[in-house]
């Protein structure tokens, strides 16, 4: 159990103007929960940041302790972020990146311990092949500018990065905000989900709910003030919207997914692929 500065708690605050809030995000404290050695959640909701009731949540890794492992998990027809975590022994996880709601499967590059399980479809928003989350032959997590031409198959035999998953849009890039093209995708509120990595070498998976009366969701520039806030060198977003969710063993769907349109743990969606923290067995 530990505190850690990472989000503002307002009960009482009058309406906060936009350059109040990183200042109130960088300096409250709040309680987190110890999940496991290393391994540690946060949670709260506000009735009045960014101008709007928020709900966030944060699963903070040290990112240096050897009793997990990072993994990307998929499934070939699209399943809930809960079940793939819990059949794959996960501690906990993340929904990943996009997919095909309709037919099932990825559409975006997926490499999964060398085997390369899907490629990307470039769709109206190439913001979204911008970046990728990888996990290095060590096991340490990194994160992946894209080719110039946005062809990820040049990193098909790459044996240094054999786990990639293909996202967007970037959030920050080395503590700075990244330009965010004006178009509804990003400038709407939704759910948003997105993983980051500190200087510090902690690994972040965040959740912010939204479509509901309790939790507006966020814009991608306002997660750009969270990223911050929180710590974070890089940060890359993932699939939001509906997809949004967190999952811990022990404890169940953490967030409040919104596909069913209640503020509660039942709301999931069906995905195409995860980030999960597994358990490493000792032999």
């Amino acid at each position: 159990m530990r505190n850690i500065y990472l989000l503002g708690f307002l009960l009482s605050a009058q309406l906060l103007v936009a350059q109040q809030v990183p200042e109130v995000l960088q300096q409250t404290k709040w309680f987190t929960d110890t999940v496991a050695q290393g391994l540690y959640i946060g949670q709260h909701q506000w009735d009045d940041l960014f101008d709007s009731k928020q709900s966030i949540t944060v699963l903070s890794w040290d990112g240096t302790t050897s009793d997990f492992a990072l993994q990307l998990v998929y499934a070939d027809s699209n399943r809930l972020t809960s079940a793939m975590a819990s059949d794959a022994g996960a501690i906990a996880a993340i929904n990943g990146s996009f997919f095909d709601i309709k037919n099932g499967g990825g559409v975006k590059y997926l490499k999964v311990d060398g085997q390369v399980i899907n490629y990307s479809q470039i769709g109206q928003y190439k913001f979204l092949d911008a970046g990728a989350f990888a996990v290095d032959q060590s096991g340490q997590a990194t994160f992946l500018d894209a080719p110039t031409d946005l062809d990820w198959t040049v990193f098909d035999t790459v044996a240094s990065y054999p786990n990639i998953m293909v996202s967007g849009p970037w959030i920050l890039k080395d503590q700075q905000p990244v330009d965010i093209e004006p178009v509804t995708f990003n400038t709407n509120r939704h759910p948003r989900s997105f993983v980051c990595t500190t200087l510090e070498q902690e690994v972040l998976f965040v959740t912010v709910d939204g479509r509901n009366q309790h939790a507006a969701g966020m814009r991608i520039q306002e997660l750009q003030v969270l990223a911050k806030a929180l710590g974070c060198d890089d940060a890359l977003n993932l699939d939001g919207g509906g997809s949004t969710t967190m999952w811990i063993r022990g404890m169940g769907v953490v967030n409040h997914p919104s596909d069913n349109g209640t503020f509660d743990h039942a709301g999931e969606r069906p995905c195409a692929n995860i980030i999960a923290l597994i358990p490493v067995k000792e032999e």
